[in-house]
């Protein structure tokens, strides 16, 4: 669908945040390889100095994503757990401000 000859994505916001989060998941991706990459280069940097080897394969780079996605996870966990505290607690002085209201 189109409007006035462009791509419509749906209200403003929800465009917004569609771009925010490709934006995002472009630049995770980048960030993965760069380091991915950083690590191949000074693993060779390594073998010219000290004639050890660090061997980088494909699976280490997914073992960093995996990993990564579990922090992830866990942290989103984390915040809702306190997020949902934090509202508890100001359900709680809502309560308590009305109750006070009704003493005086």
């Amino acid at each position: 669908m189109s409007i006035n000859g462009a791509p419509f994505c749906g209200p403003p916001v929800l465009a917004s945040t569609a771009t925010k989060s490709h934006t995002l998941s472009t630049l995770l991706a980048q960030m993965f390889v760069t380091a991915h990459q950083s690590v191949e280069a000074t693993s060779r940097s390594m073998w010219l100095t000290i004639r050890r080897r660090n061997y980088v394969t494909p699976t280490h780079y997914l073992e960093t994503v995996r990993n990564y996605k579990a922090l992830l996870a866990e942290k989103r966990t984390e915040l809702l757990s306190k997020s949902n505290k934090l509202s508890g607690g100001l359900t709680k002085l809502d309560e308590t401000r009305v109750q006070v209201s009704t003493l005086i």
